[in-house]
């Protein structure tokens, strides 16, 4: 009791000390008092929580603490103080008193007579109790009702509300500090009589002092009902934490940073969605004029048990068996998107979205996928089908497995854009192959790569040009948990992989010039090509670009009839918009003989390179690259 008091405030102060270095409206934000209801005590492994105003508001309406209001007794809970009940005063705690802080003896108290009298019921009947791992510290006795007719004493080995423990204990602390809603349904209210606790128990199918303990926990202090009521009454409204709290975080980029390369009126539209997200619109079913935002944080695996869509599981079953009886090859698990409404309707089926991913550039030129989604509402381990969902509310969606993208922002227009990205600074660590042993396995252990990489954000997973499938992972408890995953969910039927050792990767460092400006002003300058382990691809920015002679990768076409060779170049801004409008401007004379230079060109003044670019240039793109032809290769004179 008490000594669990001090080491709970000293974790509130030190976390508040933290904050004091912020601003004054956000440290009122972020100061966190129990008192106020933003910090909520809680165990997830029984699943009891509560919070300090209900709690005070409970004990007032059971009476047993009926002459101080709930808002004045918030102030006493977690204070300093104690209650007697004898004249119903409220009195200062000192530390070394003999009775309990209000705290302790109301809100800890009830919640340990009901774990050891748990226990206590486990021991009576002659098993260790797993929860302090001891026995034989109560005697093992009998309560009246485990004698039958004859008199004669039956030996049970299951825990019953009539059992040593639980009908004085546990009853009795059941009755003290339950925050469960007086409106709550009959059967997840806390039991009154021994009948109520055993129809629990059996409702339940409780038999070990875990299940038991859940059983009773989540009816006395719901840890839901704790947590809902928390965020309900003290987080922003959607409206306010996009508008005041999150307005940076919430907001999508500039089409192409604000380049000059979207119209007016695409412009205008833009301007009108990102006002929506910022104030967190939310559209009527009728009203299509306010647009629609939502953005995928991530993706999440789960069974089909929890999803009740029996609409979409028919649909995948048959696609999967293609019209057999098989039932082998079907998953059991589908990936599912867990994403926020930003603002307008979110709506299933019937709506097809633009899916901008986190590097989409927006241009008229650019080809934005679509689709159309399911919808399902969170509630617990269980996913309910809805057909809409408005904006500020967290629901999953079915849909967007086949885009590949790890975020994905939807947008009911096409001039949309991709929410702004936030870098975590996690990058993989350990690599390793992964291969089918079976060449008929290898379709299959694509798609559950591609599943694993959706589903954890932190896994990269990249496809060589030897055919190569290299996994990369954070550390190398998360690639044996990746790859258990990849067997066991993602892949979808048993089959035998290969894994090679991990991949290290070999890096070099280089010292820099001693007088940086003199130095590499003859480095660069200078018109032999140095032997440096610089010159080795990708191109290096310190050799200049009138030495990259690497940088280029050879491939050989099936057939061993000819070899294909790929060169890569940094291209300048100015001399791509020169290529694309196929206008020479003087402005990018400099870039041109350098680049003529690096290319082997004959041609020496920049006018003639130019031209010369120009018959070589095969194609262009709006993102800066071009593609060009040797002159052997245009005219077939490299192929023998």
């Amino acid at each position: 009791g008490n000594k669990h008091y001090p080491t709970t405030t000293a974790t509130a102060t030190a976390t508040n000390t933290a904050t004091e270095v912020l601003e004054q409206d956000l440290e009122m934000i972020w100061n966190f008092d129990p008192v106020k209801g933003n910090v909520v005590f809680t165990s997830a492994l029984y699943g009891w929580g509560f919070a300090v105003p209900y709690l005070a508001r409970s004990l007032f309406q059971s009476k047993l603490i009926p002459s101080i209001k709930p808002p004045i007794l918030r102030q006493y809970l977690f204070g300093d103080f104690k209650y007697r009940k004898e004249d119903g005063k409220v009195l200062k705690w000192k530390q070394n008193d003999d009775q309990h802080t209000m705290f302790a003896q109301y809100g800890l108290e009830p919640l340990w007579d009901i774990i050891t009298g748990v226990s206590k019921a486990q021991i009576s009947l002659g098993q260790e109790s797993t929860l302090f791992g001891t026995s034989n510290k109560y005697e093992k006795e009998q309560s009246h009702d485990d004698k039958n007719g004859d008199g004669q004493v039956e030996v049970s080995t299951k825990i019953k509300a009539t059992t040593i423990g639980m009908a004085d204990i546990v009853m009795d602390a059941l009755q003290v500090g339950s925050t469960t809603s007086p409106t709550a349904m009959q059967s997840l209210k806390v039991p009154t009589t021994l009948q109520d606790m055993q129809h629990i128990l059996d409702k339940s199918n409780a038999s070990s002092e875990e299940t038991i303990l859940r059983a009773l926990l989540r009816r006395h202090r719901p840890l839901s009902d704790a947590v809902l009521n928390a965020v309900c009454e003290i987080c922003p409204s959607p409206v306010e934490a996009s508008t005041k709290i999150r307005k940076h975080i919430l907001s999508l980029q500039r089409p192409d940073d604000g380049k000059s390369m979207v119209d007016e009126d695409g412009m205008s539209e833009f301007v009108k969605i990102q006002n929506s997200v910022s104030q967190c619109l939310v559209t009527t079913v009728n009203n299509t004029m306010e647009p629609t935002v939502a953005h995928c944080c991530k993706f999440v695996s789960t069974d089909r048990i929890h999803v009740n869509d029996p609409e979409l599981f028919s649909q995948l079953d048959n696609a999967t068996s293609g019209g057999s009886d098989d039932n082998d090859g079907k998953p059991t698990n589908i990936i599912l998107g867990i994403a926020r409404v930003l603002c307008g309707t979110l709506c299933s089926k019937d709506v097809e979205y633009y899916c901008f991913g986190p590097k989409c550039k927006q241009s008229m030129e650019d080809h934005v996928p679509k689709c159309r989604i399911r919808l399902y509402v969170l509630m617990g381990s269980s996913y309910l089908k809805v057909d809409q969902v408005p904006a500020g509310h967290i629901c999953a969606v079915y849909g967007l497995e086949e885009m590949q993208l790890k975020y994905v922002t939807l947008c009911s227009s096409r001039h949309g854009m991709p929410l702004r990205s936030v870098k975590l600074g996690l990058r993989p660590l350990v690599k390793v192959n992964v291969e089918a042993v079976s060449n008929s396995d290898t379709a299959a252990l694509e798609r559950g790569l591609a599943k694993l990489s959706l589903a954890d954000s932190a896994v990269e997973v990249i496809a060589t040009t030897k055919g190569e499938r290299i996994l990369a992972c954070l550390g190398e408890i998360h690639l044996e948990q990746s790859i258990l995953d990849l067997r066991n969910e993602y892949i979808g039927r048993d089959i035998e992989l290969r894994i090679s050792k991990p991949i290290v990767e070999f890096r070099e460092s280089t010292t820099w010039f001693e007088n940086e400006l003199d130095d590499f002003e003859h480095f660069y300058n200078q018109e032999s090509v140095p032997l440096r382990q610089t010159m080795i691809p990708p191109y290096c920015e310190e050799d200049g670009l009138q030495h990259a002679k690497n940088g280029r990768s050879r491939t050989i076409v099936s057939g061993r009839g000819m070899a294909l060779h790929v060169r890569v170049l940094p291209l300048s801004a100015e001399v791509h918009t020169c290529l694309k409008n196929k206008t020479f401007h003087e402005n990018c004379c400099e870039d041109l003989v350098r680049l003529g230079k690096a290319l082997n060109i004959k041609a020496s003044s920049p006018n003639d390179i130019f031209d010369t670019l120009l018959v070589m240039l095969a194609s262009i793109d709006s993102h800066g690259n071009a593609f060009l032809e040797s002159e052997g290769f245009q005219n077939g004179f490299c192929v023998k």
